[in-house]
């Protein structure tokens, strides 16, 4: 049975990119590129563009509600503090999604 339990390392990936957020702005959001599916980093998270596609999303989460995403409730992409300053899409999600 597979237990639902975020390792050390999302935890830290998380912490390192939350550090970033004050150092991210509109511009640099607006011309960040967008993360790919096949992105090593993006695997490693299990990141996927559409939500629906995630195996282990709760109903419901998505990178759009999701604390590291840095949109607003109208973007349909922006960066995301865990993949550094690269964009991801509102809809998408992976498995350091939190909503705090």
């Amino acid at each position: 049975m597979k237990q639902n339990m975020i390792s050390r390392r999302v935890v830290i990936k998380t912490l390192l990119g939350g550090a970033t957020i004050p150092f991210i702005n509109e511009a640099q959001g607006d011309e960040a590129p967008l993360l790919n599916e096949n992105d090593t980093a993006a695997k490693s998270m299990h990141y996927v563009s559409d939500a629906s596609r995630a195996k282990d999303a709760k109903p419901g989460s998505k990178c759009a509600n999701c604390s590291l995403y840095t949109g607003d409730s109208k973007s349909t992409q922006a960066v995301c503090t865990l993949f550094g300053t690269k964009q991801v899409l509102a809809n998408g999600w992976c498995e350091a999604w939190t909503n705090l």
